[in-house]
């Protein structure tokens, strides 16, 4: 059943076994998963059921120093940042890139005990194949072998370099089957337009009694529930624990002060040009390319390995590549090159529907030639990207191409003083707003060029060419500082002297409260979080189930 916050009545009964906070990908498998489970579950939405840009200026925070990035992007709208996957994958326009962590990625770095996942792969394994399942990927599979075929030479399974495979998911089953699977579902109650501002607790703040949602400004309703869970993105839930500080100074799961420290993303790195040995190699990389396989759609990529990484002490990084052809394209003027890249921010504007800066719409009308110029470029020579794939199904691709561009998504450290603070103001909710300070830490940046290095010297040993790294003052060239893959800010651990939620998700010392969300993340290696945060968070309902039947006997 669905409804609209905002028209319910001041005496509605908002009472269930179970509060879910965020209706994105993990709210609503959460929810549910517990309402396959017979539990009776409120899911609360901040947005509509479609865009509300009013619900959306929200989020952003009122500060922000993050290392040239001016806004967040979130997404507050029933299906979360699923509305926002545009990856086009051949087999959908809303994918979105998939990759689990990896065991040495579970463990802690030398530098931060506190960084050590207290699950192992194994024990996440039913869930990744659930999550896999939801988000349509089929299977759990990763393994390069499962996707190759015999003519493509350049599979890697070398000591210091390997082959990974990025599959892709689908969000149309969060954005358009989640609200028709959720109108009829008489278990779940989702209420849109509904903001928290704050967890409700007993008088010690030891047990949640539910949370206070304001639908519209000067306007409260209290949705009363034995256990609550957090499962909005990383920013959200930090938010939302900060500002439940009415009995618990500091917020809630914040007794050692961890609460909000240890914010990473995915910094994304242009690496510089991979010049293949022999032209045959742009025919023998098709597994690079993203392309459906048996109907589904991977990429692959290189790492390095993990005896390397030790080693050398680097954090862990993709390598993926994109074949180019010299001479195609033009060298833009500096006021054409603000115009191309203002052209791009407004595109990504208009994607997650909010106003453009207007710094953008300037530099646009100012470089108006150079972004039709790269524009038209763009049809008569299309490139791969990010978001597209396809260069392997060109004819003669070895006479095509000359050289790959290289791009890293990069594993960002836990630092504790990257965190989310409370802002001093107020949204027009009434929520507390927030402050984010987030740098790329020179140690992290030394970390990616060695790894550069490190790669370079693996691709000429085996034969695949000379890759030329571009730097910038010996520093890595960041092509984006965010791939807003928020994560960290409670990370968990099953002390509460290191971490802000337990094993099971659960906050520590208000243990009906759990948080489903990347924001647990001790570690983030390089891939996207959803499939990991997806199976966590199942892990973290069945927890739940499992701690209910226990206290009703």
């Amino acid at each position: 059943m669905i409804f609209d916050a905002r028209r319910l009545p001041p005496n509605s009964d908002l009472t269930a076994d179970v509060c879910v906070v965020g209706a994105g990908p993990i709210g609503i498998s959460v929810a549910q998963r517990l309402g396959r489970a017979g539990l009776s579950v409120i899911l609360l939405d901040a947005g509509g059921l479609d865009h509300d840009p009013v619900a959306n200026a929200g989020a952003e925070p009122e500060s922000m120093v993050f290392d040239g990035v001016t806004r967040l992007g979130q997404t507050r709208q029933v299906g979360g940042n699923a509305n926002t996957w545009l990856v086009r994958t051949g087999v959908t326009k809303r994918g979105v890139r998939l990759l689990p962590l990896s065991d040495s990625e579970l463990s802690a770095l030398p530098w931060d005990d506190g960084s050590g996942w207290p699950v192992r792969r194994s024990d996440l394994e039913s869930y990744h194949r659930d999550a896999a399942t939801i988000l349509n990927i089929g299977d759990d599979r990763f393994s390069p072998e499962d996707f190759g075929t015999p003519d493509e030479g350049l599979l890697i399974n070398d000591s210091e370099l390997r082959t990974g495979v990025f599959r892709f998911g689908t969000g149309g089953r969060f954005v358009e089957q989640a609200v028709r699977d959720l109108r009829n579902d008489p278990g779940i109650r989702l209420l849109h337009h509904a903001t928290v501002v704050e967890v409700l607790t007993n008088d010690t703040g030891t047990q949640a009694t539910g949370v206070r949602i304001v639908p519209e400004p000067g306007r409260e309703l209290i949705v009363r529930a034995g256990q609550v869970v957090l499962a909005s993105g990383c920013i959200a839930v930090t938010q939302l624990l900060l500002a439940s500080d009415a009995v618990r100074a500091g917020g809630l799961g914040n007794g050692s002060g961890h609460l909000g420290r240890y914010f990473m993303d995915h910094p994304m790195v242009y690496g510089g040009t991979l010049h293949p040995a022999s032209p045959a190699i742009f025919r023998q990389a098709a597994l690079y390319d993203m392309r459906a396989i048996g109907g589904h759609p991977v990429m692959g990529y290189l790492h390095l390995t993990d005896a390397v990484r030790t080693r050398d002490d680097l954090l862990n990084l993709s390598m993926l590549i994109f074949p180019r052809t010299d001479g195609v394209g033009f060298a833009a003027s500096p006021r054409q090159d603000r115009g191309i890249k203002a052209a791009f921010n407004i595109r990504e504007a208009m994607i997650r529907r909010r106003m453009p800066a207007p710094g953008d719409v300037w530099n646009v009308v100012l470089g108006l030639d150079g972004a039709i110029r790269r524009q038209v470029q763009g049809v008569l020579n299309p490139q791969s990207s990010l978001g597209r794939g396809g260069w392997s199904r060109q004819a003669a691709p070895e006479k095509r191409f000359t050289h790959f561009d290289v791009l890293h998504q990069t594993e960002e450290a836990p630092h504790p003083d990257n965190r989310i603070t409370l802002g001093q103001g107020r949204d027009a909710y009434g929520q507390r707003k927030i402050a984010i300070t987030a740098t790329w830490h020179t140690e992290d940046q030394t970390r990616t060029m060695r790894a550069q290095r490190a790669f370079a010297g693996a691709l000429a040993r085996l034969g695949w060419g000379d890759y030329r790294i571009a730097d910038q003052g010996g520093a890595p060239v960041l092509w984006s500082r965010s791939s807003s893959h928020f994560m960290g800010t409670t990370r968990m651990n099953a002390s509460d002297r290191l971490g802000v939620v337990d094993t099971s998700g659960a906050v520590h010392g208000t243990p009906n409260v759990f948080v489903a969300s990347s924001s647990i993340f001790p570690r983030g290696g390089f891939g996207n979080v959803t499939l990991t945060a997806l199976a966590m968070a199942l892990r973290t309902a069945d927890a739940m189930v499992a701690a209910r039947q226990a206290l009703i006997g």
